[in-house]
């Protein structure tokens, strides 16, 4: 038996050495810091998105997938489609629209899934005879790729912010008629004068 050896000048040998010590830890460790890193930023998402959902100025909310699928509501979301406990998420969402009030919504839905743009629409919902007026916004979810994600729709009931407008509108009519009305008073005082 025989070994041939040969002898060459190495001059980085120390990044050898210590890539052939360290690399079966180093290179591991930084995949699972990694990977340690991006489950707590799914879990930071996780929290805004929560925190989004739970707040009384957001109105209704609706987190619909690519698919269809209803993902994720808020309280209002669920009363307006009539969610209990006992009926699941995660249908498509033309499951949850059965009622007539809810047509408007699943239109609107069908419209941003063909689409897939961000928009803005005004609705008009039926509910216990009574129609409201809500501002709707849909935003389209897209991932680092830009690819079709699904979208968030979120509407915001302003009956009672367009009737007070209109209340502002008849009072000021009412002023400037007023103004008007005196005076033509005034001046028809003057001539029986």
């Amino acid at each position: 038996f025989s070994q041939i050896f040969k002898r060459s000048e190495n001059e980085y040998w120390y990044i050898n050495r210590f890539l052939q010590n360290t690399g079966d830890y180093l290179f591991p460790s930084i995949a699972i810091i990694i990977i340690l890193i991006l489950i707590q930023m799914y879990r930071h998402q996780k929290r805004i998105l929560k925190a989004i959902l739970e707040l009384p100025a957001a109105g209704v909310v609706f987190v619909i997938d690519k698919s269809g699928h209803l993902k994720k509501t808020n309280d209002p979301g669920k009363a307006i489609l009539g969610i209990n406990e006992s009926i699941p998420m995660g249908r498509q969402f033309h499951f949850y629209c059965s009622r007539s009030r809810t047509q408007p919504l699943m239109e609107i839905i069908e419209k941003s899934m063909k689409l897939k743009e961000s928009f803005n629409q005004k609705l008009n919902i039926v509910h216990n005879g009574e129609s409201k007026e809500w501002y709707c916004t849909i935003v389209v979810l897209t991932n680092v790729t830009g690819n079709f994600r699904g979208i968030v729709f979120t509407g915001i009931d302003i009956t009672e912010e367009l009737e007070r407008k209109r209340l502002s509108n008849w009072s000021q009519l009412a002023h400037h008629m007023q103004t008007n009305l005196s005076t033509i008073r005034l001046n028809a005082e003057k001539l029986e004068v």
